[in-house]
């Protein structure tokens, strides 16, 4: 027997961690065990769909490393990895169903369905189908379909007690007496419910076990009595804890910082990714304090061990992973992480400008700050003000303690280019203007407060004395003085 697992993430939009781990899981899975990694698309909810989300996906998956071996790449793989190109086979299964008696035709509206769901909210109890169509006679059947009449098909769901062997959470029993009425397995529509499509299609793409998310848990009764009324084998079932946002959400896709392609296009590295995921979640452990690569991830995995409490997203930990993983670039591999870089940098400003950048300088610019950027995000905000000059729009009535604000800056500036021109080492440290400032009555802080004011229009970022051995005397001085021009006139006209 071949291992054969699947990822089959919905086209809805772009993939988010959660969605990323779940397919690294069924990626190590099938590698440990020599088998095979699918890709499935399971697009029956049509109304959700994103056209770009499959392609979206590939991209993703190809670029974390974790390529499945079958998935629909070309055009003619559509009929096999995309379930909206299959639509025929589940109408075909869903009658074979019907002919045994093992599921019937319900012709309730939506507006019945919404006051059976409300009325059982109202009453503090589980929402679910009164089974009403399941009584209706052959009779009463044909005038409805000769009416036309809309309908959908529902699975007979007998009650029963029903026992999940997971390979995470071990056996879980289900009481289906009270939790489950006739669910829906074709809609209205045609399209076939999760529930009926991803049984199909995993027997029919020889799927061995199934590596999903914890939430499903409570699905899996259901798709064990489809296998069952099919007379087909199950595979075995591995539910994986739920990730949650730091706000102990469940990660969806409004958390678009958490998109996988918006953490890449931030600079954030695949290894990165892959590692945090990996050791957050269980399934691993590594030999080594440095990053693992896939194949040795590949090489010592056990699903058995993954964690079964849900992990929490934490930002400060993803970002000090990748801090790592651009500290072993800078090293390894200068010149793809200045690539990446550039690209970055052209998007966030004016291209003109980033080509005009030596290697050297951008290097001299992120090794500023060694260790203080986990991601080119971090760095553009950070280090922009080298390429974009601050809008003035600060509130000058805070500074007319200064006095007379050209002359007071101006002997600061006057001060700073002396020291300048007559230190031999680098001059990033003003604690000489702190002291010019005691000696001539300027408040100190206020005059420093002036100078980042001028240089990024706003109280956080890097020191003004590393802003101007950044810049250099000329340009710092000059952008000073614009700020100097401009708190002049605004104090002026009021």
């Amino acid at each position: 027997m071949v291992i054969t697992v699947r990822f089959a993430p919905s086209p809805t939009g772009f993939l988010h961690l959660g969605g990323l781990r779940t397919a690294l899981y069924n990626y190590l899975f099938a590698r440990k065990h020599d088998g095979q990694f699918l890709l499935r698309i399971e697009d029956t909810d049509q109304q959700r769909v994103v056209p770009s989300s499959i392609g979206d996906i590939i991209n993703v998956l190809n670029w974390a490393g974790i390529k499945p071996d079958k998935g629909p790449f070309s055009q003619e793989d559509v009929p096999n990895y995309v379930q909206s190109a299959r639509i025929k086979l589940y109408n075909e299964k869903a009658n074979e169903l019907l002919d045994k008696g093992l599921a019937y035709r319900c012709f309730c509206s939506t507006t019945r369905l919404d006051l059976l769901r409300r009325e059982a909210i109202k009453n503090r109890s589980i929402p679910r189908y009164d089974n009403r169509c399941r009584h209706l006679t052959d009779k009463e059947v044909d005038e409805k379909l000769s009416s036309n009449a809309r309908y959908a098909v529902r699975f007979r769901c007998e009650e029963q007690i029903i026992s999940v062997d997971d390979l995470i959470f071990d056996e879980t029993t289900f009481d289906l007496k009270n939790s489950e009425g006739d669910f829906v397995i074709i809609k209205s529509d045609s399209f076939p419910s999760y529930h009926l499509a991803n049984v199909i299609d995993d027997h029919s793409m020889n799927v061995t076990h199934v590596l999903r998310g914890e939430e499903w848990l409570l699905s899996t009764p259901k798709h064990l009595m489809i296998y069952k009324a099919f007379g087909w084998e199950p595979p075995r079932f591995a539910h994986i804890p739920i990730i949650l946002n730091e706000d102990g959400k469940k990660l969806s896709k409004r958390h678009q910082d958490l998109g996988v392609m918006n953490l890449k296009s931030r600079g954030f590295y695949p290894e990165t990714i892959i590692n945090y995921l990996i050791l957050s979640a269980g399934g691993y452990e590594p030999k080594s304090p440095r990053m693992s690569t896939l194949e040795e991830i590949v090489e010592n995995f056990d699903l058995t061990k993954i964690n079964r409490a849900r992990c929490k997203i934490s930002h400060s930990k993803l970002k000090a992973f990748n801090r790592q993983a651009i500290k072993i670039k800078l090293e390894e591999d200068r010149k793809g992480f200045l690539s990446s870089l550039r690209d970055y940098l052209k998007q966030r400003f004016t291209s003109e400008l980033i080509n005009d950048e030596t290697d050297e300088h951008l290097i001299f610019l992120f090794t500023e700050s060694q260790g203080r950027y986990s991601n080119f995000g971090e760095f553009a905000d950070e280090i922009g003000f080298v390429w974009t000059e601050c809008q003035p729009s600060w509130s000058c009535d805070q500074f007319i303690p200064l006095g007379d604000i050209e002359k007071s800056i101006e002997s600061v500036l006057n001060l700073i280019a002396k020291e300048w021109d007559s230190s031999e080492s680098r001059i990033d440290k003003l604690s000489f203007v702190k002291t010019f400032c005691s000696e001539n009555k300027f408040d100190y802080r206020l005059v420093m407060k002036f100078l980042r004011y001028s240089l990024v229009n706003h109280e956080i970022g890097l020191p003004v004395g590393q802003m101007l051995f950044i810049l250099g005397k000329e340009e710092f001085i000059r952008r000073v003085r614009n700020g100097i021009q401009y708190t002049k006139s605004q104090l002026a006209s009021t």
